[in-house]
């Protein structure tokens, strides 16, 4: 799997608590599964077959990327982040 990390300097590109949420998630992960994703709320990723034939689609909303980034974790998949440049959409905040 290749997750985009989001980065920006923007003060509002996330909602209101986004951030802290998505760094205690990822703290989580951390501990259990090793130093592999720092941004686990990130929904851009590009996904292999595998992964996608393997998932257990039990999550709904939201929750789902944290379910795509725990799944293939467990399996010991291959995980890449890149560093991707991430803008407020025109009319947020």
């Amino acid at each position: 799997m290749v997750s985009a990390r989001r980065l920006s300097d923007e003060k509002n590109v996330y909602r209101a608590g986004h951030r802290f949420g998505n760094k205690l998630i990822s703290s989580a992960i951390h501990v259990i599964f090793g130093d592999r994703c720092r941004d686990v709320l990130s929904g851009y990723r590009v996904l292999s077959r595998r992964i996608v034939k393997s998932f257990p689609a039990l999550t709904q909303g939201f929750d789902i990327e944290a379910g795509l980034t725990i799944h293939p974790l467990q399996l010991n998949m291959p995980i890449i982040e890149v560093d991707a440049g991430y803008k407020a959409p025109r009319g947020f905040g």
